[in-house]
């Protein structure tokens, strides 16, 4: 089973207008996330990957900020970085390393 661990950059007074106040903007404007697929399997909408990057990552790059996510070993990263100040706040999830089958190691990446 896959792990997620959360890291956080600390807010001091220096920091406090830069990323976090990027981030409030961003998150002000991306608004609701069209559901455009189908899973067949259980019979439910959602929004696919690119619908999502495509709904986000715009109004990322107009506040200053860009999305990545670089694999390192066996753990996923998501960082969200601040142009400007070079600030990240990131999350990374271990992708178990006892799975064989690629479809379901890049599953757990997706």
């Amino acid at each position: 089973m896959a792990t997620t661990r959360k890291t956080t950059v600390t807010v001091t007074p220096e920091t406090s207008n830069g990323l976090y106040q990027k981030l409030h903007s961003a998150k002000q404007h991306i608004g609701k996330v069209a559901k455009n697929a189908v899973n067949p399997h259980f019979k439910k909408n959602y929004a696919d990957l690119n619908s999502l990057i495509e709904a986000v990552e715009p109004v990322l790059l107009v506040n200053g900020l860009i999305l990545l996510q670089p694999i390192k070993g066996n753990t996923v990263f998501t960082q969200i970085i601040d142009v400007d100040s070079g600030e990240m706040v990131e999350s990374f999830m271990d992708i178990p390393v006892n799975i064989v089958d690629p479809h379901k190691t890049l599953s757990c990446i997706t």
